[in-house]
């Protein structure tokens, strides 16, 4: 996915050993039409609760804009799952549509690029 898009999944690892605690990054989402770029992370229960979700996607969505000149971020949270809602509310992400996949219901988030660059 990284040399055909210019983005993927990236491991993130524990600041203090080293150990894969989870990872962040961009898949492709097909919610209306052709498949587009999604911001996703997850984490062992362990890394939780410490903001390192927050500040993966940030550095993320920040190199989505500045390298990748995508003109808008966007992720979808499973609606009970208010934790990793509010971390998409955190980074400036808005809430826009509900859609159904996978016999789920999901909440799409979007965040367009900054003005001007």
């Amino acid at each position: 996915m990284q040399q055909r898009h210019g983005f993927s999944k990236l491991a993130l690892l524990a600041r203090d050993d080293g150990r894969l605690v989870g990872y962040c990054g961009f898949g492709l989402l097909p919610v209306e039409g052709p498949p587009q770029a999604e911001l996703g992370y997850r984490l062992h229960p362990d890394a939780r609760g410490n903001g390192m979700a927050t500040e993966a996607a940030r550095a993320v969505i920040a190199g989505a804009f500045a390298q990748l000149e995508m003109p808008w971020v966007q992720a979808y949270v499973d609606e009970g799952n208010s934790v990793s809602r509010r971390v998409l509310e955190k980074l400036g992400l808005t809430y826009r549509q509900h859609f159904s996949a996978e016999g789920k219901q999901w909440m799409l988030y979007r965040m367009d690029a900054p003005a001007g660059g």
